[in-house]
């Protein structure tokens, strides 16, 4: 069975983080903050490549996460101009 991906979108302050918490909580399915990821690595991250890389990063976090199960739901704002390669790279290995 193919891993589903349910992604949250929205606008800062619009509750995906919370409806994310709520799907866990009420629907056992694991909700990923990928906010996290952009967070950790930002240091890390020369500023040129920080948006492309930190997709690279959260897709690679996704991957490992969906090989541990087999649905999950993440958040993002979809504001950023790599943010169409990411879901279409999703769309190719996931439900989503």
């Amino acid at each position: 069975m193919q891993p589903i991906l349910f992604i949250l979108i929205g606008p800062k302050g619009s509750g995906k983080t919370y409806i994310g918490t709520l799907v866990q909580e009420k629907l056992n399915i694991p909700f990923f903050r990928v906010e996290d990821v952009w967070l950790k690595n930002k240091e890390k991250l020369a500023e040129e490549e920080y948006e492309k890389k930190g997709f690279e990063l959260v897709e690679k976090e996704i991957d490992e996460k969906l090989s541990q199960t087999n649905t999950l739901v993440i958040e993002s704002t979809g504001a950023s101009d790599y943010f169409d390669n990411f879901l279409n790279s999703l769309s190719l290995k996931y439900f989503v």
